[in-house]
């Protein structure tokens, strides 16, 4: 089943004690501390499960206390954000460890300037 079909609650508990963020005011505030990895495309279950734990290997190394926010597709176009309960450093450094851990073809990750 494709993560965009997963209900909010599933999803949650895929993620292990995310909350979802919806309050606009608050997530213009949080910006600069936000690492956000933004999925390409839609993944079934059993990948994006593969996925969020290299994700969360990965960021070990890199522990912050910057909240990660994952950005997964919408089948009905756009993008879910979903912050997660891991923290970490935001630099170019996580990002391309990251990335190139899981593929540049399966996330982007945006580091704000």
């Amino acid at each position: 089943m494709p993560i965009h079909q997963l209900g909010a609650k599933a999803v949650e508990l895929l993620l292990h004690g995310i909350t979802h963020k919806n309050d606009h005011a608050r997530r213009r505030e949080r910006v600069s501390t936000e690492l956000v990895i933004r999925f390409r495309e839609a993944l079934d279950y059993d990948r994006s499960i593969e996925i969020f734990k290299r994700i969360q290997q990965v960021l070990r190394d890199y522990a912050g206390s910057a909240t990660v926010v994952l950005e997964l597709p919408r089948a009905s176009g756009g993008a879910r954000r979903v912050a997660t309960s891991f923290r970490s450093q935001i630099s170019a450094d996580v990002a391309e460890a990251v990335e190139r851990e899981v593929g540049r073809d399966v996330v982007e990750v945006i580091v704000p300037h």
